[in-house]
């Protein structure tokens, strides 16, 4: 009973200022891991590494290979300019980044709305809907993984779990016959995913479907003939950067999917606020995450 007096009384605070104070920092950095290679050494760093541990890293690893030199000479002569954010990732790096945060902090939000639901006996098709979309964070984790790495052919299927995922929430919403809801079958959620977010991704899902199981039009993504030598690709970063926005097309479905399940369970007075500040910040992430997509925008680190 403390315990959920204490998550409503995180629900009563202003949503800006629970971001502001860290409420909903993700402290699971395992998505932001940044890939490098550096004198055949192949090591990670988060996203948020800052320039001088990128430098401090680089050093030990050139004394590593080095052993006769001294480490704080080989320190000194390393531009630290050349650790930059700019030259150490790709603003498809950041977006990725921004997407599982927000992922993350959506969560968190149905999280604590969960809570507030335990106020009141939940029904099944309620306590289901709350499982799968708090567990799907980790299928976007998966996701960033491999377009981090990439795994171009692989991610499809962790976008297309994500979306099968998202299509059962929202047959969840509608449905609340317990024996109907046991024999549910995955393929028929499709009609009440576009009855939540429209048409659009009933054909993302027909997409998602052909390119997870490699059919005969499909595989030619791998393969690449030139000059009568048939090469296969493996890992594709180009390919996985067009990848990127799909999966922050999937991150609005998510949002979206949460908001109109709120509004469908009921959003009690003294708490819309809260929810729809969040859902307006949101909207604005996602919004900015797409202009830098495809416009030139700077990310800057906040000191």
């Amino acid at each position: 009973m403390l315990l959920l007096k204490k998550e409503v009384y995180v629900l009563k605070r202003d949503f800006k200022k629970d971001i502001e104070d860290g409420v909903y920092k993700n402290k699971d950095a395992i998505a932001s891991l940044i890939p490098y290679l550096l004198h055949d050494t192949a090591y990670a760093l988060s996203l948020n590494a800052t320039p001088n541990l990128r430098k401090h890293i680089a050093a030990a690893i050139f004394k590593y290979n080095n052993q006769d030199h001294d480490y704080e000479d080989i320190l000194n002569q390393i531009d630290v300019t050349k650790y930059s954010d700019e030259n150490s990732y790709s603003p498809h790096d950041m977006v990725i980044n921004i997407v599982i945060d927000q992922a993350f902090i959506t969560s968190q939000v149905l999280n604590n709305y969960h809570i507030w639901c335990l106020n009141k006996k939940t029904k099944l098709n309620e306590e289901l809907f709350f499982a799968s979309m708090l567990r799907i964070v980790s299928s976007f984790q998966s996701a960033a993984i491999l377009l981090r790495h990439g795994f171009y052919v692989e991610v499809v299927s962790i976008f297309r779990m994500i979306l099968e995922q998202l299509a059962w929430g929202c047959y969840l919403i509608q449905e609340t016959d317990k024996s109907k809801i046991s024999k549910n079958r995955t393929q028929s959620n499709v009609k009440y995913l576009k009855k939540v977010l429209g048409d659009n991704f009933g054909a993302l899902y027909g997409y998602l479907s052909s390119e997870a199981h490699l059919e005969p039009n499909e595989i030619c993504k791998y393969l690449q003939l030139d000059k009568n030598v048939l090469y296969i690709k493996g890992r594709s970063g180009k390919y996985c950067k067009r990848e990127t926005s799909t999966l922050l097309l999937l991150l609005k479905a998510y949002s979206s999917v949460i908001w109109f399940a709120m509004k469908q369970f009921g959003i009690p007075d003294e708490f819309v606020d809260y929810y729809q500040d969040w859902n307006n910040f949101n909207r604005y992430i996602i919004d900015f995450l797409y202009k830098s997509l495809y416009e030139k925008v700077k990310f800057k680190r906040d000191n």
